[in-house]
């Protein structure tokens, strides 16, 4: 059973190496294309939509009971006496 399951492990691992050896070249293809004139273009286009577009996963602060008290365990008092 032992010899059973190794060689099936064997073969798996083969046609996962095998695929992922393809993705890798073809990064690195895409890799090796790549200027610096494409970094200065997509420094600029990632401060431009910093500033222009709104995140739709921004954080907010939500105030809510907390019936458990599980907030005072972590929080840490600010001021000084």
């Amino acid at each position: 059973m032992d010899e059973l399951a190794e060689a099936a492990i064997e073969r798996e691992l083969a046609a996962v190496g095998a695929g992922l050896e393809g993705r890798l070249t073809r990064a690195l293809s895409k890799l090796r294309t790549y200027t610096p004139a494409d970094l200065d273009r997509d420094i600029r286009e990632f401060a431009r939509s910093e500033v222009e577009l709104e995140d739709p996963l921004q954080a907010q602060r939500v105030e809510s009971p907390d019936a458990y008290g599980i907030g005072a365990l972590f929080g840490h008092s600010v001021e000084r006496g």
